[in-house]
């Protein structure tokens, strides 16, 4: 009995032994799921905070973008407006070409019908006037006259140069404005 007894007891306590040690390896394993837990969950608060900072970081360089396309978008209404004013500019410079040129072409032609009377009637009229003179007052007077018609006439000529100098002036504009 005795050895009976003492084999039930070796038993027993190789038994407890062996509890002891697989709720020792148990609470050993828990405690290293509790710690890879926790490593888990402080690499997930990492990565949570990498990310806020990365949000953050996108949130001002979103900003920026938003501030440069409301520049660049101000440029551009600028240069429309811009590219609207040349264009009336453009078309300003053309209407006033066109009255220069319409201005040019009429003195001309008057200019042309004075030296055509001038040519078929020549200078005798003129002088037909002078020596039809009754006296000096009369030829000072026709002479005053005849003056002041070559004077009319050097002033329309001066006129049609001054209008051609002026188209030559507006052609040379308009040419910049385009190329502008």
């Amino acid at each position: 009995i005795l050895t009976v007894l003492m084999i039930v007891g070796l038993f027993g306590a190789l038994s407890l032994t062996t509890y002891a040690l697989t709720t020792q390896e148990k609470i050993n394993q828990k405690e290293q799921e509790k710690k890879e837990t926790e490593n888990k969950k402080n690499e997930t608060e990492n990565n949570i905070e990498g990310m806020q900072t990365q949000q953050n970081t996108l949130k001002g360089e979103l900003n920026n973008l938003n501030i440069q396309l409301t520049e660049v978008s101000d440029n551009l209404e600028q240069l429309e407006q811009q590219i609207e004013d040349k264009e009336n500019e453009i078309a300003q410079t053309q209407a006033e070409l066109a009255d220069a040129q319409k201005t040019a072409e009429d003195q001309y032609a008057a200019m042309k019908k004075r030296i055509q009377y001038m040519y078929e009637c020549g200078d005798e009229t003129f002088l037909d006037m002078l020596f039809s003179a009754e006296d000096i007052s009369d030829l000072l007077g026709k002479s005053e006259y005849i003056s002041s018609i070559t004077t009319y006439d050097r002033q329309q000529l001066d006129k049609l140069i001054e209008t051609k100098e002026s188209i030559d002036t507006l052609l040379v504009k308009l040419e910049t404005e385009i190329k502008q």
